[in-house]
């Protein structure tokens, strides 16, 4: 019988895996993302982390929405540059499997279904500007284009916020001349964030 006590570190999680299944079966994915998600709502961040990281070294693709959860536990705590990893992890076609030194190829419905969406970098993105970590912001936008998705108006105006926060005019400027070139209209929001 599972004990009802939260585990507060990694080989408690993978000790309680283990009594779900005295038989030493590997758990399936819906138990391993229970124990993600605890962590995550207890508020430890990188136990809910290291718990999506032993979902994949058993071989099993992380699924956005675990993933989505990870990251916002990741986010509330600040932890900008364990974000940016997780998601740098993420946008691999490749899945770190065993003790981490080994990796399989993906399918391309396995990686759709694993990489972040838009919503999740920019959510990232945010948290990074609330800690004062615009380069990570930037970083996070770059990599996200780089991966087909184009920034959007919410992503430009976490940019925007995050530049004139750190009193980087040129690249507030830049950021509005992109808007301009892609004829986006500036929305409240990205007019809040210029103002800002």
């Amino acid at each position: 019988q599972h004990s009802q006590h939260l585990p507060s570190t990694l080989s408690d999680a993978l000790a309680t895996l283990r009594e779900l299944d005295p038989n030493g079966e590997v758990p399936d994915y819906s138990t391993l993302h229970r124990v993600a998600v605890e962590f995550a709502a207890s508020g430890d961040a990188l136990s809910a982390r290291d718990a999506l990281f032993a979902i994949e070294r058993l071989g099993e693709p992380a699924r956005r929405g675990t993933s989505a959860i990870v990251l916002g536990a990741l986010g509330r705590k600040r932890l900008t540059v364990e974000a940016e990893e997780l998601l740098d992890r993420l946008w691999s076609r490749q899945l770190r499997t065993g003790d981490g030194t080994e990796s399989i190829g993906l399918s391309q419905e396995q990686w759709n279904a694993r990489r972040p969406d838009p919503k999740m970098v920019v959510t990232a993105a945010d948290c990074a500007v609330r800690a004062g970590r615009v380069d990570i912001a930037a970083s996070l936008i770059s990599k996200m284009e780089s991966n087909g998705f184009p920034s959007s108006l919410h992503a430009l105006s976490v940019l925007l916020k995050g530049y004139g926060r750190a009193r980087r005019p040129e690249d507030v400027r830049k950021i509005l001349q992109v808007c301009r070139r892609r004829n986006l209209r500036p929305d409240l929001i990205l007019l809040n964030s210029a103002i800002d």
